[in-house]
């Protein structure tokens, strides 16, 4: 604590109950009042008095630091919290606008086997606005969803929760993440099957 001397701060803070706990003045209590005095006085000596008072502004000091230290944190969290939220709202590029773009590209290059300038038109005008950036689940949905197929019933109660927040995790994970043609594994392919198909 200080070099001058070791504080005992159990013997302080017993000699300070001491002194509260004394009677009261009067003319059979003031030889008991002047003993407890006597007896705690080590307790508060001027050189006592200097290092507690010392050791408070240090503990002060070190109070303000970890505040601002908190508040500089906080601030920090909400920032990060403002961008994350932007993160979900913030509109995506429709990936047709991306082939047109590819098109005026080669367009601009010469290439002329194909009518790129048609090929740009439509995909502009009649397929782009058909695409629609994909929709956040609600909590209520997933959890539908991890029901209906009653296996979720089978999970005991207090993994049952640690299995629906592990899901929504990866489900909007994968709702992040556009899927990239070129990551379909060859010899896949893309296939529209009609409504009444069971696949």
């Amino acid at each position: 604590m200080t070099n001058r001397r070791a504080i005992n701060i159990q013997q302080i803070r017993g000699d300070i109950a001491r002194r509260k706990a004394m009677p009261g003045f009067g003319p059979d209590t003031s030889i008991e009042r002047l003993r407890t005095v006597q007896e705690t006085q080590r307790s508060f000596t001027p050189e006592i008095v200097e290092a507690l008072l010392d050791e408070l502004k240090v503990v002060t000091h070190a109070a303000a630091v970890d505040h601002e230290a908190a508040c500089s944190l906080a601030e920090e969290n909400e920032e990060l919290k403002r961008k994350l939220a932007s993160l979900g709202t913030e509109p995506r590029r429709n990936p047709v606008l991306a082939y047109a773009d590819s098109y005026r590209d080669m367009a601009k290059q010469g290439v002329e086997s194909i009518p790129v300038w048609n090929v740009i038109t439509d995909l502009e005008r009649n397929i782009a606005p058909l695409y629609t950036a994909p929709v956040e689940l609600t909590d209520e949905q997933i959890d539908a969803v991890l029901d209906s197929h009653g296996n979720i019933a089978y999970v005991i109660a207090d993994k049952r929760e640690r299995l629906r927040m592990f899901a929504r995790e990866i489900l909007r994970a994968a709702m992040l993440q556009p899927v990239d043609i070129q990551e379909i594994p060859s010899g896949w392919r893309w296939t529209l099957l009609p409504p009444d198909s069971q696949e």
